[in-house]
């Protein structure tokens, strides 16, 4: 990742941060991922709540550090990847079969 993409998502995680230490944990748990990634001996129940502001209001949300929520939030949030496309916004209903932790939907 180059720069400018640490210092957006640094940028993110301060904007949507309910509380400063739900701002150091998102940090440091995204980091500890990162790092830990190959390792053998994760605890995948590993579990960290944070409060944040999303998009629909603040809420309070855990996220296994071992499992690949971490990225997945980053996806969801801060990327934008399953963001719908203008054409679709008037659409009431979506079925999202295998929707994982189900962050997305």
């Amino acid at each position: 990742m180059r720069m400018p993409d640490y210092l957006n998502k640094l940028f993110f995680c301060a904007r949507i941060s309910a509380r400063l230490p739900d701002f150091f944990r998102l940090i440091y748990r995204t980091k500890l991922f990162s790092v830990h990634r190959k390792n053998e001996n994760k605890n995948y129940q590993n579990k960290t709540g944070y409060k944040l502001n999303l998009p629909a209001g603040t809420t309070d949300i855990m996220l296994r550090n071992y499992a690949g929520d971490i990225d997945m939030f980053y996806e969801t949030f801060w990327r934008r990847d399953y963001a719908l496309p203008v054409e679709l916004k008037q659409v009431s209903v979506i079925v999202d079969l295998g929707a994982n932790i189900g962050m997305t939907v």
